[in-house]
C-alpha cells in the first residue's frame, strides 16, 4: 500500500527511502493544510470562487446587453470571463439566478465531477498498490495545485476536465465520436482544447481525420454564426483574448508553459548581463508553434499504433499516456488546474519505466522523480516534473536506439 517506488528485492536504503518520501510527502500535507485553512478558508473570503463570480457577472452582463469584455488598464485589476460569446449566449438564463444559487449549482457539479476524474484515474490506471493513498497524492502533490485550484477558485476547468476524462476513458475503448463530441463541447469554453483532436489520430490512426473534420466544421461554422449575428461582441473578446494571452513577464494570466518559461529564462540571463532585452510575441510564438509541432509529431511517428504490431489494452495505456504526457509538456497557457488529468499518468509511467537495468539506478531515478512531483512546493514544479519525465523517456530511447522500447517493456 505504502510503496510509492516499484521494487523487487527487499533492501532496506529501498525501503526507507520509500518511507522517507511517504514522511516528506504527508509533512507537505499537512503544512498546506495549515495553509489553505488559515489564509484562505477563513482569511481570504473575497477569493472565494473568484472566477465563478466573473462567469456569473458576464451572464448578468450579457442579459442587461453589456459588453461584458470591455477592460481598461491595468488589465489585471479588472479581469473578466474570457470564454466565448456564444457559449454565454448559451447559458445566459443561468444569469438570471442569484449568485447563491448559481453557487449551489457548481459546487454540485464541481463534486461530480471529482467523482468522474476518480473514475477515470482508478478505471484506465493501475492504482491499486495506492489506492488508499492516491486521493491525497491527487489533491496534495503539484505544490497543492489541485486541492487549492480545483477546491475554492470556482475555475470551471474541473468540470470541463471530467467531461474530457470520461472522453478518454471511451476513447481508450475506441468510441471515438463520443470523445470528438466531447472534444467539440469543451472547446466551446476554451478553443485550445481543440488540440485534443490528436488523440484520436495518435492512438487509431489517420482513418479518424474524416470524423475530426467534421466536428471542427462544427465549431467554425459556431462561431461564423456568431460573429454575423454579433459581430461587436464578437471582436471585443477577441481583442481580450489578445490581451489575455499575450506573452510579458506582468501578465498575470499567461500561466506557466514553456514558451512562458523561454521568456522569464531571457529575461534572467538579460538582466543577468545588464541588458534590457525582450523576447516579442512573434518570436515567442514562433518557437511555441515549432516546438508543439515537433513534439507531437516525433511523438506520433514513434509510438504511433500504425508502426506497432501488438496493439492490446496495456500497450494502448501507454501510448494513451505519454501522449497526455507530451501534451502537458506543450500545453498553452499551463495553469494550476490544468493537472487534473496528469496526476494518474505521471504514476502510472514512473512506475512502468524501466530507467536502468541496474536496480540501485533505476530505484534512483524513480525516486527522483516521486520527490518532485510530491514534495517540491513551487509554481513551476508541474511544468518542471512533467518535461522532466518526458524528456528522460526521450534520451532513454534514444539511448537504447529501439524508440518502441518503452512500450515492449
Amino acid at each position: 500500500m505504502f510503496n510509492l517506488i516499484p521494487y523487487q528485492n527487499k533492501n532496506k536504503l529501498f525501503i526507507f527511502l520509500n518511507f522517507f518520501l511517504i514522511l516528506t510527502f504527508f509533512y507537505f500535507v499537512i503544512d498546506n493544510s495549515f495553509y489553505f485553512f488559515n489564509k484562505i478558508l477563513f482569511q481570504d473570503n473575497n477569493k472565494h470562487f473568484y472566477d465563478l463570480k466573473m462567469v456569473h457577472n458576464s451572464l448578468v452582463g450579457l442579459i442587461n446587453n453589456i459588453d461584458i469584455y470591455e477592460i481598461k488598464y491595468p488589465f489585471h485589476e479588472n479581469p473578466k470571463s474570457a470564454y466565448p460569446p456564444y457559449t454565454f449566449e448559451l447559458l445566459k438564463n443561468l444569469g438570471k439566478l442569484d449568485w447563491e444559487v448559481f453557487l449551489k449549482y457548481f459546487i454540485f457539479f464541481q463534486i461530480l465531477s471529482f467523482f468522474l476524474l476518480f473514475y477515470y484515474s482508478y478505471k484506465l490506471f493501475p492504482l491499486e498498490k495506492i489506492k488508499y493513498l492516491y486521493p491525497i497524492i491527487y489533491f496534495f502533490c503539484l505544490n497543492f495545485s489541485i486541492g487549492l485550484g480545483g477546491t475554492v477558485t470556482g475555475n470551471i476547468a474541473v468540470i470541463l476536465y471530467a467531461l474530457l476524462a470520461v472522453g478518454f476513458i471511451q476513447l481508450f475503448n475506441k468510441k471515438t465520436i463520443f470523445f470528438n463530441f466531447v472534444i467539440l463541447i469543451i472547446s466551446l469554453f476554451k478553443f485550445y482544447f481543440l488540440i485534443f483532436y490528436f488523440f484520436p489520430i495518435f492512438l487509431y490512426g489517420f482513418r479518424e481525420i474524416k470524423k475530426i473534420i467534421f466536428f471542427i466544421s462544427l465549431f467554425i461554422l459556431i462561431n461564423y454564426f456568431y460573429y454575423v449575428f454579433q459581430p461587436e461582441l464578437y471582436l471585443s473578446w477577441l481583442e481580450y483574448v489578445n490581451i489575455q494571452t499575450s506573452r510579458s513577464n506582468l501578465n498575470p494570466w499567461v500561466g506557466t508553459d514553456i514558451t512562458q518559461s523561454l521568456l522569464s529564462l531571457s529575461s534572467i540571463i538579460s538582466s543577468f548581463f545588464n541588458i534590457d532585452y525582450h523576447l516579442n510575441s512573434i518570436m515567442l510564438n514562433l518557437f511555441y508553434f515549432f516546438t508543439f509541432s515537433t513534439t507531437l509529431f516525433c511523438v506520433f511517428f514513434i509510438y504511433s499504433p500504425i508502426f506497432i504490431k501488438k496493439k492490446s489494452k496495456k500497450i494502448r495505456l501507454k501510448l494513451l499516456s505519454i501522449a497526455i504526457l507530451a501534451m502537458h509538456v506543450v500545453y498553452p497557457r499551463l495553469l494550476p488546474f490544468d493537472f487534473f488529468l496528469i496526476i494518474p499518468v505521471y504514476f502510472f509511467l514512473v512506475s512502468e519505466v524501466i530507467f536502468s537495468k541496474n536496480k540501485n539506478k533505476n530505484f534512483g531515478m524513480k525516486f527522483i522523480l516521486f520527490f518532485i512531483f510530491l514534495c517540491v512546493q513551487d509554481s513551476q514544479i508541474g511544468l518542471l516534473s512533467i518535461s522532466l519525465l518526458f524528456f528522460i523517456i526521450c534520451f532513454l530511447e534514444f539511448k537504447k536506439k529501439d524508440p518502441l522500447s518503452i512500450i515492449k517493456s
